[in-house]
């Protein structure tokens, strides 16, 4: 059975005279459970478009762009190509193709339907895109395509509710990721570059065989996408799970959860490695307040997606009994417009040789790359993916495997040097640390123009140094306490902005004034200056202390992490859209 498509019959002259562009000649009706990334691909399948880049600019008038399972950049453009109301057609398309709908659910504190911002933070969206190969058989079978499965994408699952299998990310046979970094997921349809095909794969029966666990999870997750009631917005999730945590014993004092305990409890349940398999701060050790949101009532706070879905199926199990508590308790929300889904079951770019030895080369390179930053080949996909795709497509998965035998070789050459070699640990090394250390606070908190505080500038601004530059092998500690001190772009962005504030604290100034006198990028600089704004954080120096009070570290990803900003300079591109700014909603700020 070939899928639907939505025809251009009813297309309005106001729909037409609004976007200044056609109406499409047809767009992809949504399969069963499909993304909206999907159906994108789809059409580009179907329209017979020899580039993505031709897709990516008659639908959206832009180069190609990364999809994200919560929303799709410039999806206003795609809403006001097909037919009828472009408002209607934009909430349509975020409802049926995105996890926009569970975001919402779970947005603590957030009612505001243009919190996008807050989902990517809350989602943990790891640039990946999962795929059951029984359900790519079996969508080929019955509507003859493959498609992504919008509930395989929600964050904590890791297995097909549908099947039991485990999720794959990747190709089984050369491990390229199947989503491709900042352009449409193909391989799903046509293939992987070395040559597997994914609807004509045999694995067998206990190769994808994921836990019961896994599987409750997925359960779970799938339903409460499918099955969120029409116009429910929630505002006290963390108060519900409070109060069940209660109900089941998890009970300190006489108002207070027992947050050890149920911490425990989960762990026993979910075991510590599925639990850091499925959340990023329990796998990197940040457990102490793992669960310190449900001790705090009055106060919105960001909880990342996947913890709130494992700790609500962990207290409630079962997925119905958990939205009609919800439904429940809280009112709908008058005047808000909602389309119900479906009820449906800091690396450099490596250069690339064109000689015809050039493939050797660039193994050789990969390799030497892969020891010397620890990285693995799924690693090596993530990070350097032009280069891999061109090793897999030159040799198949023979391309990989001699890839795997070079990092080998060379794994064991580096062995027996650092054994030559570990004596040659500069007798200096701890002592240009300790120097590295004091610089550090010195620059962080000298009066005046802040600087930012990078790898380069700690080492510059340091009067002790044994030579020019600390390398691996001599100053390791050295090396190790730049890393550790230096600042990210959006820590800097920060203190500079404190800096501006401060200079006009008390005074009645216009936005503007802030952040043009710092000097940095217009639409970042004002993003950062809305949620410090949003914070009511204070601009007193050391502004260190402020921003670490406020949980803006050194390694802070800004108040909007995966967003989208417009490139300056000479990689500006026109779009031909004049947008006008408006300030993000943060998460507990509404």
């Amino acid at each position: 059975m070939r899928p639907a498509y939505v025809g251009n019959q009813s297309a309005s002259a106001a729909t037409i005279l609004r976007s200044k562009r056609p109406i499409l000649p047809f767009f992809p009706a949504s399969l069963p459970d499909e993304s909206l990334a999907s159906r994108i691909t789809r059409f580009h399948i179907e329209r017979g478009n020899a580039t993505s880049r031709e897709t990516y600019s008659e639908l959206f008038s832009t180069s190609p762009f990364a999809m994200s399972n919560l929303s799709i950049p410039r999806i206003e453009a795609l809403a006001q190509r097909l037919p009828g109301d472009p408002h209607v057609n934009l909430e349509k398309l975020l409802c049926e193709g995105t996890l926009l709908p569970i975001s919402r659910l779970f947005a603590s504190g957030t009612t505001n339907r243009n919190s996008i911002d807050y989902g990517r933070r809350s989602a943990g969206e790891s640039g990946s895109t999962r795929i059951c190969l029984q359900c790519v058989k079996e969508d080929v079978s019955q509507f003859d395509t493959a498609y992504l499965h919008r509930s395989h994408q929600i964050p904590a699952v890791s297995a097909c509710w549908k099947h039991g299998q485990i999720l794959l990310d990747h190709c089984p046979e050369c491990g390229c990721p199947i989503e491709s970094p900042k352009d449409m997921t193909l391989s799903p349809w046509q293939g992987c570059y070395c040559g597997y095909r994914f609807e004509l794969a045999e694995p067998g029966e206990s190769d994808y065989v994921a836990s019961s666990t896994e599987k409750d999870i997925a359960r779970f997750a799938s339903f409460v996408l499918a099955h969120i009631p029409q116009g429910l917005v929630v505002n006290t999730l963390p108060r519900l799970l409070r109060e069940r945590a209660l109900e089941m014993g998890f009970r300190r004092g006489k108002e207070q959860v027992d947050r050890r305990s149920l911490q425990t409890a989960m762990e026993s349940h979910y075991t510590p490695t599925l639990l850091a398999q499925l959340d990023r701060a329990y796998a990197n050790g940040k457990t102490k307040r793992l669960l310190s949101f449900l001790g705090v009532t009055g106060v919105a706070i960001e909880i990342p997606l996947s913890r709130l879905l494992l700790l609500s199926n962990y207290l409630f199990q079962d997925a119905e009994t958990f939205l009609a508590k919800l439904t429940s308790i809280q009112p709908q929300v008058a005047g808000t417009t909602f389309i119900q889904p479906p009820s449906t079951g800091l690396h450099s770019a490596i250069p690339v040789n064109r000689n015809t030895d050039g493939l050797n080369t660039l193994v050789e390179r990969l390799a030497m790359t892969a020891i010397a930053e620890d990285l693995s080949i799924k690693d090596l996909w993530r990070q350097h993916y032009g280069a891999m795709k061109r090793i897999t497509v030159a040799g198949s998965k023979n391309g990989i495997e001699i890839l795997k035998k070079a990092i080998d070789r060379h794994s064991s050459k580096s062995a027996q040097k650092r054994g030559r070699s570990s004596a040659k640990v500069h007798s200096r090394d701890a002592d240009w640390a300790e120097e590295i250390k004091k610089t550090a606070t010195r620059l962080f908190n000298e009066a005046g123009r802040p600087t930012r505080v990078s790898f380069a500038s700690l080492v510059k601004n340091t009067e002790m140094r044994p030579v020019t530059w600390p390398d691996a092998i001599s100053f390791p500690q050295t090396r190790a306490a730049c890393k550790t001190l230096q600042e990210s772009q959006w820590h800097f962005y920060a203190r500079r902005v404190m800096w501006a504030m401060a200079r006009h604290h008390g005074e009645a100034v216009a936005r503007t004034v802030i952040t043009e006198a710092t000097g940095l990028e217009h639409h970042r600089v004002t993003d950062v200056y809305n949620y410090l704004i949003a914070s009511a954080i204070v601009p007193i120096a050391p502004f260190t202390t402020q921003l670490a009070a406020n949980g803006i570290t050194r390694d802070w990803l800004g108040p909007c992490p995966g967003k989208t900003y417009q490139k300056v300079g000479r990689g500006y591109q026109k779009t031909g859209v004049r947008i006008s700014y408006t300030s993000p909603v943060f998460a507990g700020m509404a």
